[in-house]
Parts: C-alpha cells; structure tokens; sequence
C-alpha cells in the first residue's frame, strides 16, 4: 500500500510542472507528453497584457511593443503600480500575417483576475482558455545585441511544423516565439517555439 502511494505522488511530481526561472515567475503547466525533440503541455487559463506593432522589421517592431509593455509593467496604469516581471515574453508570428507582431507579458498570478488597466489604449488584457501546446526548445549563445535572429526562430519553428506535419491538430501557421533571456554576450539563452494543438 505504502508503495502504491509513493508511486502515486511520484506520478504527480512527474507530471505537473512548476514554473520559476531566474527567480521571476512563468506559467505553470501539466506535461502531457515529452519526446527527444518536442514536448506536450497543458496551460492552465492565464491573463496576458498584449500589443500590437506593425513593421516589416520583426527586431524594431518587438522593441517597441515590448517598450510599451515595459512601461505599462512600471505604472503606466490606472493604479500606478509597479507590476513584478514575469517571464516568458511570448511574441506571436503568423504567416498570414507576417509583418503584425503580437507581443505578450504575463501578468503575475496575484493579479490575474485583476490586473490594472493600461493607460495606453494600444494595450488590451487577455484572458486565455486553458491551451495545449507543442514545445520545441532551443537554447544558443547569441553574442547580439538583438538576441536570437529571426532565421534561428523561424528554422526552428519550421522544424517542430515538419514534425507535427501529420498531426492536424496542431495549428502550423501561426507560432509563438517564448523568449525567456534578454540579449548577454555572457550566458546562453533559453527560448521555445508554442503551437497551439486543439484537444477534445
């Protein structure tokens, strides 16, 4: 009997993902599955501050969405309050649409069913369902000022699509780019691609 519990909270442990990375909050998650080049994760619903940019130039218009996120992180908002950093920022590309770039921070779990509202108007809080996703994980040393290039995310983004090319319920159109390093020239950087895969 001893035995069978101790497997049962072993089980748990395996399964359910807590989520710390460098001492600032990232979303927690259920690992469904996990293979040599790709995992399965189940977010909870989580509450995101998201805006929009509109450039040909993928690097300038993420620099000034994430100004502007920043700024509303540090209180430009209707409390004036300081919100915690939290991690990762999650940057939306979709190949329909390739020059509107979708930026995310997650607003930290003690004010996701009231976060401050943004003063500037460019910036919309979202709630998001519970999601499943694939997760493709790649780490690098990018000695740039801007960090990973594009054609890293984009080449990696097309190798967890050739993957999942026979799983139709993974969205391969349009991906998320989860960034949780800012740019150094002293540490390796860890980044994922999100694809959203529909679940019954």
């Amino acid at each position: 009997m001893l035995l069978k519990f101790l497997f049962m909270v072993i089980m748990i442990f395996a399964f359910a993902e807590g989520c710390t990375y460098r001492g600032l909050e990232c979303p927690d998650y259920t690992l469904l599955e996990k293979h040599f080049d790709y995992e399965v994760r189940s977010y909870p619903i989580l509450t995101w501050a998201i805006t929009d940019e509109v450039n040909r130039l993928g690097k300038a218009a993420e620099r000034k969405a994430s100004k502007r996120l920043t700024e509303y992180f540090e209180g430009k908002n209707n409390r004036s309050m300081d919100i915690t950093k939290t991690l990762p920022v999650r940057i939306k590309i979709s190949h329909l649409n390739k020059n509107n770039y979708e930026v995310g921070f997650l607003i930290p779990s003690n004010l996701a069913k009231n976060p401050p509202c943004p003063i500037d108007m460019r910036i919309r809080i979202v709630q998001e369902p519970p999601t499943a996703y694939v997760v493709r994980s790649f780490s690098g040393y990018y000695p740039e000022i801007v960090g990973v290039p594009d054609k890293t995310w984009d080449l990696q983004a097309k190798k967890l699509a050739e993957i999942m090319k026979d799983d139709d319920s993974v969205r391969k159109t349009t991906y998320y780019k989860s960034q949780y390093d800012t740019p150094s020239l002293f540490t390796e950087s860890r980044n994922e691609i999100w694809m959203i895969k529909e679940v019954d």
